[in-house]
């Protein structure tokens, strides 16, 4: 059992009153199991180690990362299956990198360090994108779900890593859509001449 899963970092659900998100890191948000490797093994949410085979984690670096056990958009239950047993279909999962909690600086800077790490065969950095405006959100959260994803995780620029649920990561998924839309009809009141 391991103690220090609980100083993960977990995200705020997306509000109105979050600002202008313009120019903050934007990832897809993955619906698998969330796990953190510890340099030498992963482990779960809850503290419980993941007995995962030993091929599924060579190559994978000696430094805490967070990640989540994927399988694909949709196949969460895959993950279930897998995680139940060594013998699981392991072959058919991916572990998703998605921050690296013990590297100074933003997500920016975190991510970049993520993409230098030589990993093993199974497990891949998350894509990031840079959100150029609040205009775009919507159409970058409609392509990840057309493709039956879950939603996007969104990073404001300048934080750095911090445990537990911060300000600084927003979930946006299509339940927000409603907040967003309240959000630019204002600003177009806002915005016309008098």
């Amino acid at each position: 059992m391991l103690r220090s899963i609980n100083k993960l970092m977990h995200g705020f659900d997306f509000d109105r009153n979050d600002g202008d998100l313009s120019g903050s890191y934007v990832v897809e948000k993955l619906d698998g199991w969330r796990v953190r490797w510890t340099g030498t093994r992963l482990f779960l949410r809850s503290g419980k180690a993941v007995n995962a085979p030993d091929w599924f984690t060579e190559g994978l670096p000696r430094r805490i990362l967070d990640c989540e056990l994927w399988a694909g958009r949709g196949a969460r239950d895959e993950v279930s299956r897998a995680v139940a047993s060594k013998a699981g279909n392991w072959r058919s999962l991916r572990l998703m990198i998605f921050d690296a909690p013990t590297v100074a600086g933003d997500f920016a800077l975190r991510h970049a360090a993520m993409m230098r790490l030589d990993l093993g065969e199974f497990a891949e950095v998350v894509p990031m994108e840079v959100l150029p405006s609040m205009d775009s959100l919507p159409q970058m959260l409609e392509r990840v779900v057309s493709k039956g994803g879950e939603g996007l995780m969104i990073h404001r620029r300048g934080r750095s890593y911090r445990a537990g649920r911060v300000d600084g990561l927003l979930k946006f998924k299509p339940q927000h859509l409603a907040e967003f839309d309240l959000i630019a009809r204002q600003h177009a009141l806002w915005s016309v001449p008098v």
